[in-house]
């Protein structure tokens, strides 16, 4: 029964998304929200360490683990931008659930009509809400969906969206491995800021990981948006010129098949509760490249601390020339915390 309503679910909002036209919006979704998503590239959608924040990547990971469990981020993202979440997860039985949202504050912006004269200052917001369910249906193999409200704020402009994220997670402990395949924002823009309709950024995502029995480390390899094989549309973008365009070649089928791959290990000693990370997401660092200027565009690292109360993570990624964007993420287990 779980399987044909998730199976509906998306069959039926895919065909909806589908028949959306118009210029791609609520691009914030892409933001990782959680520093340990920021430390892998924003693109991890296995992460069994991210506690209840898995509810924004992949509901899925949903389990009693997350249960009682509250968790905030925070990110001072580019210019005067921040980023904030808050979620929460409870478990009843078999059915776990969690309640999640984001925050992408712009700041304050200076206003003026055609004719320069001011009209007074504006704000600017992104906001969406995670609504996750996930249950077992076998040891091994969960599965989980997660709806998504959105909403948007620019001045005087507002719009509204409704999408859901519908994820798997397999994994085999005596392996050490794991595997989360994600299909996110799948939906449609139902009140619109003017008269053109905007799509979501649908992305399906699937990420390996592999631990060792003896070795602490665990490799992840993740490949993003399946479904949409030419992501070369900033190219023409970065060969441009003062005086136009230089000519460029196509990416070649290797080439194009890396800006899907992000690539990250994690140091995790003393059992797990010590990690550290490191990670190379090749199309960031393409689309971020600028001509005669090295950078770190498209490495991220982080680390995180878990114990039995409380869990903290920071991540830094590079998004231009010597300037870092932090993420940090506070956890609380809140059944540990209030028991006697």
């Amino acid at each position: 029964m779980l399987k044909r309503f998730l199976t509906s679910c998306l069959f039926v909002l895919s065909v909806v998304s589908l028949s959306a036209s118009g210029t791609m919006g609520y691009t914030f979704l892409e933001i990782p929200v959680s520093a340990y998503e920021s430390s892998h590239g924003g693109c991890h959608v296995a992460p069994e360490s991210d506690g209840v924040n898995t509810v924004f990547v992949n509901p899925s990971l949903l389990r009693d683990s997350t249960s009682r469990c509250l968790s905030m981020s925070y990110s001072s993202y580019l210019s005067e931008a921040n980023i904030g979440s808050v979620a929460y997860g409870h478990s009843y039985g078999k059915h776990h659930f969690a309640l999640g949202a984001r925050l992408v504050d712009y700041g304050t912006f200076d206003g003026y009509d055609e004719y320069g004269r001011s009209t007074g200052s504006f704000s600017a917001k992104d906001l969406s809400f995670s609504v996750g369910y996930a249950r077992a249906l076998y040891p091994f193999l969960s599965v989980g969906l997660s709806l998504k409200p959105i909403f948007s704020n620019y001045e005087s402009y507002h719009s509204f969206a409704m999408a859901v994220d519908v994820g798997g997670w397999l994994h085999l402990d005596d392996y050490h491995f794991s595997t989360g395949l994600v299909f996110s924002n799948v939906g449609r823009q139902i009140d619109t800021y003017a008269s053109d309709r905007e799509s979501l950024p649908f992305n399906a995502v699937l990420t390996f990981s592999k631990g060792f029995s003896h070795a602490p480390f665990r490799l992840n390899v993740t490949y993003h948006h399946l479904t949409d094989w030419d992501l070369d549309y900033r190219d023409d973008v970065r060969r441009s010129t003062l005086v136009g365009y230089e000519t460029g070649t196509d990416y070649s089928f290797g080439e194009m098949f890396f800006r899907h791959v992000v690539i990250g290990a994690d140091f995790v000693p003393l059992n797990g509760r010590l990690r550290i990370t490191a990670s190379y997401n090749r199309r960031r660092a393409d689309d971020l490249e600028l001509e005669d200027s090295k950078s770190l565009a498209g490495f991220s690292f982080g680390a995180g601390l878990s114990l039995k109360k409380v869990d903290a993570s920071f991540a830094m990624s590079q998004y231009q020339t010597g300037v870092w964007q932090y993420q940090f993420t506070l956890g609380f287990h809140l059944a540990a915390l209030f028991s006697k």
